[in-house]
């Protein structure tokens, strides 16, 4: 290998001494030189390939010009990310006064360098959105300082997660329900691992989807049904497996998606 420990020539105008090291999928341009011969380009080969004696080295020097690959653009964060865009998002208020106030948590949690966001079945037995698939959260009680307050109170109730263990992100635009709530939704951070005691009462079941699967567009389709007037309303629908989130609750994902995508 002492033909190849001459001058190392790298892009960018950096010279110094070195041995090659091999690195995948580098291009290595060879130049050969004189006193009285201006540089050329002599043979152009991978890294890997210079421990292979070249087919002719018997004479001059031998300059290597590196073409490193260019690196990957450095990825934020997603859970800065979505603070960052939340942060600087302005979202829509309050439609009417005369609709009841109540708030929802989009808990969010990372495992293993994935995300995930969490979401509940109701039983049959609560009074609005029977076996729907929705976030936690409800109305707002009397006592709740804000949004964030309510939500934050009802996970709670819900699935045993105390307020400590959860960190608010931000806010989403308010939706309104068929049912007459006008519901905010609070992003939150739940630090995991995390235990669950889920109101057997309320919830019949937690379950998690991947933020990346949410966030393909094929993922997310429309569907509508008719009121008793026969008016069409329409709405998003996200499939996963056997769990259709649909509704105001797929509405506030796609409005979580927009936003920080």
């Amino acid at each position: 290998m002492t033909h190849y420990r001459k001058s190392v020539r790298v892009s960018g105008g950096i010279t110094e001494e070195a041995t090659p090291v091999p690195i995948p999928n580098t291009e290595v341009k060879l130049f050969r030189a004189d006193d009285t011969v201006p540089a050329r380009v002599w043979e152009s080969r991978t890294l890997p390939d210079l421990y292979q004696e070249p087919a002719d080295s018997s004479a001059g020097s031998f300059y290597f010009k590196l073409n490193l690959p260019k690196k990957a653009p450095k990825i934020e964060p997603m859970l800065k990310q979505i603070k960052r865009r939340l942060k600087n998002y302005k979202k829509k208020g309050a439609f009417s006064d005369h609709l009841k106030p109540a708030s929802v948590l989009i808990p969010a949690y990372e495992k293993d360098g994935v995300l995930y966001l969490l979401f509940t079945r109701r039983t049959d037995n609560v009074e609005h959105h029977k076996g729907q698939i929705s976030f936690p959260g409800g109305m707002r009680d009397d006592g709740d300082a804000d949004a964030a307050a309510t939500a934050l109170r009802e996970t709670h109730e819900e699935l045993g997660i105390a307020p400590e263990g959860i960190r608010i992100l931000g806010e989403l635009d308010d939706h309104v329900t068929v049912s007459g709530f006008n519901v905010t939704p609070i992003v939150g951070e739940i630090s995991y691992p995390f235990a669950l005691n889920i109101c057997k009462e309320e919830l019949s079941e937690v379950f998690s989807v991947p933020l990346e699967f949410l966030m393909k567009p094929s993922h997310c389709t429309t569907d509508f049904l008719l009121d008793e007037d026969g008016h069409k309303r329409e709405f998003y629908v996200f499939q996963y497996g056997a769990y259709k989130i649909w509704g105001v609750t797929a509405g506030i994902t796609r409005n979580f998606i927009d936003v920080i995508g």
